[in-house]
């Protein structure tokens, strides 16, 4: 406890921003002409900040100035202590009587478009006034979002190779489901006819895909790697389940979808299902958020509402 209270007196916030610009810039140079401060000032700055921690933050070389291992922990802190804040500085100038607090909630498209909306029905029950800021994107852009303390939090699809690394062990998860996926081409294709298909069958077919390295991109591709041959190149790149769906039913190609969007499509009769063995491995559904914000009030509100959610309540 006395380290921290000595670490509280010897910093200050500016402390804060020069760390977080000689990261981003790698040198001292191109942080004090960020800053509009000398050389020697922000040199003499970030002698007394390691001085404060008893370790250097940089491994200084001809070529700048690289991060030391301790000093990768202290700097993402330091990036998100400035996101702090930017967002306490927010809130406090819209404090009021009728005033709401900002929550930044990021999500997948899936669980944007089928879980979203139920989690923040189960929010807005509560007594607190909330204003929900939206943000769509792939695991790891959400991820990295949640370390950075730009998202308060994620509901994300999540699996041990997306928790294996990039600073994920300091994030935790509630989880609340399993998601399936499913393979889908257009009512009538030969292929929702079929008992069983293998993927080596569904190698030359036209396929629409999300983006490289989201989730289902990735499970889709180590079933044809599993299956012994190259994953196709799809012709369509999205990453809207409702508009994949849509060109689906347009006879545009197949795809795989979230079988928690599938809905009016398949009950409408426009696609089918393609019965693929093995099947895509399934994704855990969790609320992600960084360690140690589990308490702070909108976190806490998201885990409720989410607690709520996987309880069917």
């Amino acid at each position: 406890m006395d380290a921290i209270k000595d670490l509280v007196r010897r910093m200050r916030f500016s402390h804060l921003q020069m760390l977080v610009e000689l990261q981003q810039r790698g040198s001292v140079r191109a942080a004090s002409e960020a800053l509009n401060l000398s050389q020697p000032a922000v040199s003499k700055a970030l002698g007394e900040v390691e001085r404060a921690f008893g370790f250097e933050l940089f491994i200084r070389g001809a070529r700048g100035l690289k991060p030391s291992l301790k000093g990768e922990v202290v700097l993402s802190g330091a990036a998100v202590l400035m996101t702090e804040l930017a967002h306490m500085l927010a809130d406090a100038q819209q404090a009021g009587p009728k005033a709401r607090t900002t929550i930044r909630l990021g999500a997948l498209p899936f669980t944007a478009q089928v879980l979203v909306p139920k989690l923040l029905t189960r929010l807005h029950k509560g007594s607190e006034a909330w204003q929900v800021e939206l943000a769509e994107g792939s695991v790891k852009d959400l991820f990295d979002a949640v370390l950075r303390g730009d998202l308060d939090a994620a509901l994300s699809g999540y699996s041990a190779a997306t928790i294996s690394g990039g600073g994920t062990q300091r994030l935790r998860y509630d989880k609340l489901s399993e998601e399936r996926f499913v393979v889908v081409a257009a009512a009538g294709h030969a292929l929702t006819r079929r008992r069983r298909v293998g993927w080596s069958e569904l190698a030359g077919e036209d396929w629409i895909l999300p983006s490289p390295g989201s989730f289902l991109r990735q499970a889709v591709e180590a079933r044809f790697v599993s299956a012994g041959i190259a994953a196709p190149v799809p012709w369509i790149v999205s990453n809207s389940p409702v508009g994949n769906l849509g060109m689906v039913a347009q006879g545009l190609g197949i795809a795989s979808v979230p079988a928690l969007t599938m809905g009016d499509a398949e009950r409408s009769g426009r696609i089918g299902r393609v019965r693929v063995q093995p099947e895509i491995e399934p994704a855990a559904v969790a609320m992600v958020y960084r360690d140690g914000t589990q308490d702070q009030a909108r976190v806490a509100a998201l885990r409720q509402a989410a607690r709520a959610l996987g309880e069917g309540g």
